[in-house]
């Protein structure tokens, strides 16, 4: 039922790939760009504690067996991310690939798996 929900969408972007999702909704609904439209409004406010937690493998893997459905989810919805930007010819371009590669999007990665994606932090 989510990837029916979240499919029906004309576009959905990625947190991970904020620029590149700016990009797709320009060209999925024709929309011109300025400078602007790039501009982070919010800080990120982690404490050191969150920082810490998040660049841990053994809370990645913990986090990830919990949260099982929604790494599945993520990883079939970015895979369908990855076909839009295809399509609408976004895939080539180096910054988009620049960005893509900072959070493995697009990639063989596979993301819903934990080894995957927790290796990082070991």
């Amino acid at each position: 039922a989510a990837r029916r929900a979240v499919g029906a969408h004309a576009f959905f972007g990625l947190l991970e790939a904020y620029n590149t999702s700016i990009f797709l909704m320009a060209r999925t609904f024709g929309i011109g760009l300025a400078d602007a439209d790039f501009a982070q409004e919010r800080a990120s406010r982690q404490t050191q504690r969150q920082r810490a937690a998040r660049r841990n493998g053994r809370f990645c893997r913990v986090a990830m067996r919990h949260n099982r459905l929604d790494a599945v989810l993520y990883e079939w919805a970015h895979r369908r991310f990855c076909e839009r930007l295809e399509r609408v010819g976004l895939l080539s371009d180096a910054g988009v690939q620049r960005e893509l590669g900072r959070h493995r999007l697009c990639s063989d990665a596979d993301l819903s798996d934990a080894e995957v994606v927790c290796s990082v932090y070991d």
